[in-house]
């Protein structure tokens, strides 16, 4: 079984985010690529966040990819995309990861991964996981064959129009740990809530870009509010990130 037993989401304190590296990030090398990883934990990040996809082949890799590409990406073998892309496989990344002892890896999976397949490469390595998930039918799969994990709704499971409360109870019948939410809706008052429902929630970042709005605005929403959990594309700022949550929650 996958080992997450210490690590809660709901555990987490929003006045003192965790910062990890954005593992699509290109500061440090080829996005996903092992020189970027080795070059990202120089500076101590204390989450990795990696995308993964399982090719025909059932090789569970490790790349974004261009927006137009990725739904052909699941058509090809591992040994065809290596080739193409450059890719390194999961167990490539988490071997030299887990040489350094980072303890949380946050494993965004783009695509349909097999269960199995993951958690015969997680187990290999001492390391502590959080899997996101853009769909509910999936995380249910994953949640009822490996109760032990971490799981985390992306906001793209949900309709823009869903209320909070709506998208609580659906993230309650996924059996999901945490699930993220729209600037309009990330209020202490529904942090709370989620909470008493042994949920966390987490401020989606993407929504930023699509209506166009600053990282000045995303900073001074997790300012006032507090965030469990920030990315970064450069390790360089991690300091600074932290420093942006001065308010307490309560």
């Amino acid at each position: 079984m996958l080992s997450i037993k210490k690590f809660k989401l709901k555990d987490l304190d929003y006045k003192r985010p965790l910062i990890g590296f954005h593992g699509s990030s290109s500061v440090y090398g080829k996005e996903n690529s092992l020189n970027s990883f080795k070059n990202a934990m120089k500076y101590d990040p204390e989450v990795i966040e990696i995308d993964i996809r399982q090719s025909k082949d059932g090789v569970i890799y490790c790349h974004h990819g261009l927006f137009l590409f990725r739904p052909f990406l699941i058509f090809f073998k591992f040994s065809v995309v290596k080739k193409l892309f450059k890719v390194f496989s999961l167990e490539e990344i988490l071997r030299v990861i887990s040489q350094k002892g980072f303890p949380l890896i946050f494993l965004d999976i783009k695509e349909k991964v097999r269960a199995d397949s993951l958690d015969n490469i997680c187990q290999k390595f001492n390391l502590e996981y959080l899997l996101q998930f853009y769909s509910f039918d999936q995380l249910r799969q994953f949640k009822d064959g490996f109760p032990h994990q971490c799981y985390l709704c992306s906001y793209f499971s949900f309709s823009v129009f869903n209320s909070f409360n709506s998208m609580l109870e659906k993230a309650k019948k996924s059996k999901a740990d945490s699930f993220c939410v729209p600037f309009w809706l990330y209020k202490k008052e529904n942090i709370t809530l989620a909470q008493k429902n042994g949920i966390s929630i987490g401020l989606s970042y993407y929504i930023f870009f699509v209506f166009k709005m600053s990282v000045k605005r995303y900073k001074k929403t997790i300012s006032k509010i507090g965030t469990p959990i920030i990315l970064l594309n450069n390790m360089k700022h991690k300091e600074n990130s932290r420093s942006l949550v001065k308010t307490h929650l309560f």
